[in-house]
């Protein structure tokens, strides 16, 4: 057998280029095609650590030009499972890498890391420490990882980038939209069929009886709301501007064919009629297999009617099978027996005019289907606008409108698709061959446009064509192909790591033996060498078993139902044969039996899996059905429950409650209701107890009310005696789920009816196809059942195709008549109504490309064996097959003249080359599975022998200030600083009351009378206000407010939110000016440089950190705070807490400039009405009275972390800017001046010595660490603080803007003291003298 290498050889010959992990260029659009089972995941975490190392030595050509973090690497999948699956993974391998990079080099054990990680490990220890840190932070990071599903992806940038998409605010996502398009379809039906001609109403009506019957007509062309389009006779239908005009074009038509109605009229005379029929019918002149005499009257009764409706359509009772007018004269001619006389009347002769003139609407039907397309597609998405709704396509098609440059301005979408690159430099997308148009579009705006440079971004697509069969999810093949022939950089992964080299060459040869296999060069078969297995399939006897085989009963000709019948028996009877031993698994430490959960029946629909699940039954085999199309609500318990449901809200109606008892779900047999019916009293008692339920649903709700039910009437128990008894139980409690959290938005039990009733006729808008689809019945092991689309991705010791032979001819959709094809030359599909035969070729070749793809797909999922049913299966008379048609028939060159006999020699072909085998149908035992019954080792139960850390908690600013009090006695001057006379505030000081967070704030009143507008020191007061000023501040573009058109976006948001809050809407000009320019103004300078928010180089709003503590106690902070941030004022003192878990908090901004990296922190506190009063030392006192200065130190610390972890020369006193606190109301439009900053007094405030009157809830506990008890009169000093104002801090500030570095020394310290190290902290504060910064 050829080995890897000689197949990666030969496909390096054939032009195929095998992928080197470490060779990949990183940078530029590059394809990876990755054939079954040869690790993709694997390949893109791999991919993944080389991003997060960045350039290595030896590897600068072929490496990203930096290291990246998670939150920069953009991963494309198309599942939310998949999502997830990546995350851990990816995790997974970083931490594996990290490890590998710190392990001891006679310890670094995988082969594929130590080709990754090879640069690192030859440069060094000191290199390995690094990229092990790098990749650390990186796995630590991954919960932020820019991994998406598409719809994801485009959400996020819709939402972030809201401005430049032009996306709609605060929209809620509709995982459903059809209820609102009916009503769309309704309002059309409404505004464009009613203004017409009652003559054209009815033409209407006798296409379509009303809105839902034209909705069901143009649901597939508006697949997600857009337009599709409609083609007759090779030609697109075009929308005419207006119904009116069409109809107009075709009155001379209508007119026609109101003369013929009012002839039909005029002659008809059913007395007249009878006599000649009657008369007719007395010669036997008519044959009597088309004409009845028994049945005249009732036709002529018929007719009748007809003609007072006047619909004049071709209605089922006034026709034959062949759509003929029963009276037409045509017909009865042709009935007429020879030599007799034709009956004649001229009724008969207008009905066949009737026939021959056809509906005028006919005509023009498509027409007006398609302006009604037109018309709903673009009032459904005005209407989705309006309402702030989106559907999952229109996440695509906005994200796609918004980088179109012709759609949503030219500067606009560069400018998105820029930032997009900025943000994510580098775009993986997993399972590229899913893609559609819209999709591909979207990543080639982004980095396949002109302006995206190859050096410094990146697009890989990974995917395999030989598995895109998700075409009905608007999957396009040829989307891909065209992707694949713009990307010139191709490779290919070149083993397969899930089956046996047996399965895998087996597959090989079977896919080579046709030239084309899956109808395109575009897509070629490459061999592919194999992983070896330590496991092996042995028979009985100990043999080998075939991988690949086919079950063959004989050469005679089956058809469909016969065929599907034979080898649903041969399945049962495979699968009673293996699990009673026939195979088993061996390796070198022994052999094990082939359990049921190692088995896999792959069919292509329910009505297959049914078939094989019955037969599996009768075999005492328990199986489990997993599909994606499955619903809940398509299950009998869907409406026995809705039968329960209707009996417990009107107990006191019997024919519901009749109903409800004569189901399966609360009885097993018609006798035991017969019982109850005939006995009076038993029925009132089960009246009552229906009444009972109904009170416990008004009560407790829905499910309890339904646990109670099933209690009752002992439906669990019931339900197992059946042989489906598990799947009935698990879809009536996901039923009884679905119920419990619909109830919750709905108003009563009628509510909940009506809305279940819609849920069983239309599906449910409000829930997810996740939510509906059927859940697993069970976790036991049992023999998988699984569809081909719903196994992909996975993998199976042993597969049974059993219908392989079977298939479904491309035809026009039985409801709408229209055939979905690809328009020659283009991509996507169109929807041809009235097909002809060269149409109807062409789509069944096309879904015989995809089925070949299917079978690829179910045949890479097997590891060790597959086996097939194969048959000479025919259509119709002859002794033709049908097996050409067929997936299986192209691969092994079937042709239509085959018959049994030709198609067993093709198939010995295969067995003569070795790879296949030729089994004999298996047949079914005479008995039910019996199997080795061993009870399970009762296991010991685990005894706990580690400890609970109940003190584990989050803490956070505001936990920290919590009942934080200041003592009683101290001087009040400073408490009441602002100026209000103190009051109630003060008061509350003196009694030793708690001094809230945000006091100014959540205290502050509007004074009665409010003041006129004129400033923002009049805005309103309160959290509310102050609530609504951040949430404007978050969604501030700083890097655009220079940007005209940004004012007249930034001033549509102002309005909107002041409406939205209930604001006066004239603060408008006032919060613009404040946004636009009062913050482009300079808040502060340090060192010389102005700091601007419009001239920042990076920030990041609501920044969230979260800091591991262990064992550090509040009071340390606060004393070390208020010693070495020596501000004016007294602080309130904080309660004696343990800091034991996680510290938390939000920072509003992060920002750098000029080199250094500043928090910034938005206030809306109301200080006074003067700008005086938001300057100097009364900022500072207001910083001391809310215990901001606490808080700022806590968010210094958080950056100081960020800053050490990702800045590889990370000094604090070189890149750590400080603490900004702005002063909304103070920071006025005209405060481009700057201010003089406060300078801190030169020895510490008494309020950083702890009084000796101070109440013992603010003492220390007694295991509070040693330090926090130091003696009063510990000596104190404050010249470090000092000295930091004086060493290149800002030497001038904005009104309304405070501004600080906390000491170099306090801020280790607390780094210290948050680990559990109270070292540093101590020293502090036991120092004499001077304190090093």
């Amino acid at each position: 057998m050829t080995d890897s290498r000689d197949r990666a050889d030969a496909a390096m010959d054939e032009g195929v280029v095998p992928l080197a992990l470490d060779g990949l260029p990183l940078t530029g659009r590059h394809l990876i095609e990755a054939s079954a089972g040869t690790g993709k995941t694997f390949t893109l975490a791999a991919l993944y650590v080389r991003l997060v190392l960045g350039p290595l030595p030896g590897r600068e050509t072929v490496d990203f030009p930096r290291p990246l973090t998670p939150p920069e690497i953009l991963v494309v999948t198309f599942t939310e499972a998949a999502t997830a699956e990546l995350r851990g993974r990816i995790r997974a391998r970083l931490k594996q890498a990290r490890d590998w990079l710190l392990a001891r080099p006679g310890e670094r054990a995988d082969p594929v890391l130590a080709t990754l990680l090879a640069p690192l490990a030859a440069t060094g220890e000191t290199a390995c420490r690094g990229g092990a840190k790098r990749l650390d932070q990186a796995a630590r990071l991954m919960d932020e990882a820019a991994i998406f599903t598409i719809h994801g992806f485009c959400q996020r940038m819709l939402t972030r980038h809201a401005f430049d998409a032009g996306a709609r605010f605060s929209a809620e996502l509709l995982q459903d939209g059809q209820t609102l398009l009916a009503r769309t379809v309704e309002d059309y039906w409404r505004c464009e069929f009613y203004p017409l001609d009652e003559r054209w109403q009815r033409q209407i009506r006798s296409r379509w009886s009303g809105p839902e019957a034209l909705a069901t007509a143009l649901r597939p062309l508006l697949k997600d709301g857009e337009p599709q389009p409609l083609w007759v006779g090779g030609v697109a239908v075009t929308a005419p501007t207006s119904l009116a005009a069409l109809l107009g074009g075709f009155e001379r038509e209508m007119e026609k064919r109101q003369e013929i109605e009012s002839a039909l009229h005029a002659h008809w005379d059913g007395e007249a009629i009878r006599q000649t029929l009657q008369a007719t019918f007395d010669a036997d002149a008519l044959k009597k297999n088309s004409y009845k005499a028994e049945e005249l009257e009732a036709r002529l009764a018929v007719f009748q009617s007809w003609l007072e409706q006047g619909s004049f359509d071709k209605a089922e009772d006034v026709t034959d099978s062949s759509g003929r007018f029963w009276l037409s004269q045509e017909k009865l001619a042709g009935a007429t027996k020879k030599n007799a006389a034709v009956p004649e009347h001229p009724f008969f002769g207008w009905l066949d005019r009737l026939a021959e003139a056809g509906t005028p609407f006919d005509a023009i039907a498509t027409q007006v289907l398609v302006h009604a397309r037109d018309r709903i597609a673009k009032a459904f998405a005005e209407e989705k606008r309006r309402r702030g709704l989106w559907e999952f396509s229109d996440l695509l098609n906005d994200l796609d409108a918004a980088l179109a440059p012709t759609r949503n301005g030219g500067d606009a979408a560069l400018r998105l698709a820029a930032r997009i690159r900025q943000e994510l430099p580098v775009a993986l997308i997993d399972e590229f061959q899913d893609t559609d148009p819209v999709q591909y579009r979207i990543f080639s705006q982004v980095y396949r446009a002109p302006e995206s440079d190859p050096t410094t971004t990146a697009l890989l697509m990974i995917g395999d064509p030989k598995q895109a069969i998700y075409a009905f999810r608007g999957a396009d093949i040829h989307t891909y192909l065209r992707a694949r022939r713009a990307t010139p950089s191709r490779f290919t992964l070149m083993r397969n790591f899930r089956s046996t080299q047996a399965m895998v060459e087996a597959t090989n040869a079977l896919f080579q033996r046709h030239p084309r296999p899956f109808g395109s060069d575009e897509i070629p078969f490459v061999a592919i060498g194999s992983q070896p297995k330590a496991a092996r399939l042995v028979d009985r006897d100990g043999g080998p078993v075939s991988a690949l085989g086919v079950w063959w009963p004989d050469t005679e000709r089956y058809s469909q139902g016969d065929y599907q019948t034979a080898m649903a028996s041969a399945t049962r009877a495979e699968v009673q044969r293996l699990l009673e031993g026939e195979w088993r698994f061996a390796d070198d430490t022994g052999e094990r039996a082939v359990q049921p959960a190692d088995i896999a029946i792959l069919v292509r629909n329910g009505p297959e899996a049914l078939k094989v699940r019955r037969a599996l039954a009768d075999g005492g085999i328990r199986s489990v059905y997993l599909s994606e199309k499955s619903s809940v609500f398509d299950t009998p318990q869907a409406f026995e429950l809705l039968q329960l449901l209707e009996a417990v809200a009107q107990p006191r109606q019997d024919a519901r409650l009749k109903a409800a008892l004569a189901t399966q779900l609360l009885n097993d047999s018609p006798r035991t209701l017969e019982a109850l019916l005939a006995d009076e009293l038993a029925w009132e008692r089960e009246v009552e107890r229906f009444g009972d339920y109904h009170r416990q649903w008004q009560r407790r709700g829905v499910l309890p009310m339904l646990r109670r039910v099933m209690q009752d009437f002992r439906v669990a128990e019931r339900l197992a005696q059946r042989v489906d008894g598990e799947r009935a139980l698990t879809d009536l409690l996901h039923l009884g789920e679905l119920a419990q959290n619909a109830q919750q938005r709905l108003d009563g039990e009628q509510a909940l009816l009506r809305w279940w009733h819609r849920a069983l006729q239309e599906g449910v808008a409000t829930l997810d196809r996740q939510a509906l689809s059927q859940r697993l019945e069970s976790d036991e092991d049992l023999v998988r059942v699984v569809t081909v689309h719903k196994s992909k991705g996975l993998e199976y010791p042993i597969v049974l195709l059993p219908f392989v032979c079977s298939h479904r001819p491309a035809e026009p959709d039985r409801r709408t008549g229209l055939l979905a094809m690809r328009p020659p030359g283009d991509e996507g599909s169109v929807l041809v109504a009235s097909p002809d035969d060269d149409h109807q070729r062409e789509a069944d070749l096309a879904r015989l490309d995809e089925d070949v793809r299917l079978l690829y797909v179910a045949l890479t999922r097997a590891a060790y064996a597959c086996r097939l049913g194969v048959a000479h299966v025919g259509r119709g008379r002859g002794q033709g097959g049908c097996l050409h048609e067929t997936a299986l028939g192209r691969l092994l060159g079937s042709e239509k003249a085959d018959d049994g006999a030709a198609l067993l020699d093709r198939l010995r072909q295969g067995q003569c080359d070795g790879w296949l085998a030729i089994e004999p149908l298996p047949e079914a035992p005479d008995h039910r599975l019996r199997t080795a019954v061993t009870a399970p080792q009762t296991k010991p139960a685990r005894v706990f022998g580690g400890e609970i850390d109940d003190d584990w908690w989050i803490a956070s600013y505001t936990s920290l200030i919590a009942d934080a009090r200041r003592a009683v006695g101290e001087d009040d001057e400073a408490w009441d600083a602002t100026g209000d006379g103190g009051g109630e505030d003060a008061i509350a000081a003196s009694e030793d009351l708690p001094a809230t967070l945000d006091i100014e704030v959540s205290r502050e009143r509007d004074p009665v009378p409010r003041p006129s507008i004129r400033s923002l020191f009049d805005f309103p007061r309160g959290p509310r206000p102050g609530t609504f000023l951040h949430g404007l501040l978050e969604t501030l573009d700083f890097d655009r407010l220079d940007e005209p058109g940004y004012a007249v976006a930034l001033r549509r948001e102002i309005d909107r939110r002041l409406a939205t809050n209930g604001f006066d809407a004239e603060w408008a000009p006032l919060l613009q000016a404040l946004l636009l320019e009062g913050l482009r103004s300079p808040l502060m300078s340090v060192d010389g440089h102005p700091v601007r928010l419009d001239r920042l180089g990076s920030w990041r709003p609501e920044l969230e950190f979260w800091l591991p503590a262990s064992a550090a106690w509040s009071e340390p902070l606060d004393r070390l705070v208020s010693r070495l941030e020596p501000l004016p004022g007294r602080r309130p003192r904080l309660a004696p807490r343990k800091l034991n878990g996680m510290l938390k908090g939000y920072i509003d901004l992060v920002f750098e400039s000029g080199g250094r990296w500043y928090v910034l922190d938005w206030k809306s506190n109301h200080l006074g009405d003067t700008p005086a009063d938001y300057q100097g030392e009364r900022l500072a006192v207001a910083m001391v009275d809310h215990r901001y200065d606490l808080q700022y130190v806590l968010y210094v610390l958080a950056l100081h972390r960020l800053l050490a972890s990702r800045l590889e020369d990370y000094d604090y006193d070189r890149h750590m800017g400080g603490a900004c606190y702005v002063f909304l109301r103070g920071l006025s439009e005209a405060s481009s001046s700057m201010a003089p900053l406060s300078k801190a007094p030169k020895a510490a405030p008494e309020s950083a010595k702890a009084p000796k009157d101070a109440p013992e809830s603010a003492k220390a506990p007694k295991d509070a660490p040693e330090f926090a008890k130091a003696p009063e009169d510990a000596p104190e000093s404050a010249m470090a603080a000092q000295d930091a104002f004086e060493s290149g801090m800002a030497s001038e500030v904005a009104p309304g803007v405070f501004h600080r570095r906390p000491s170099r020394a306090l801020i280790e310290a607390l780094d210290a003291w948050l680990e559990g190290d109270a070292g540093p902290a101590g020293t502090l504060l036991r120092q004499p003298t001077e304190i090093p910064t």
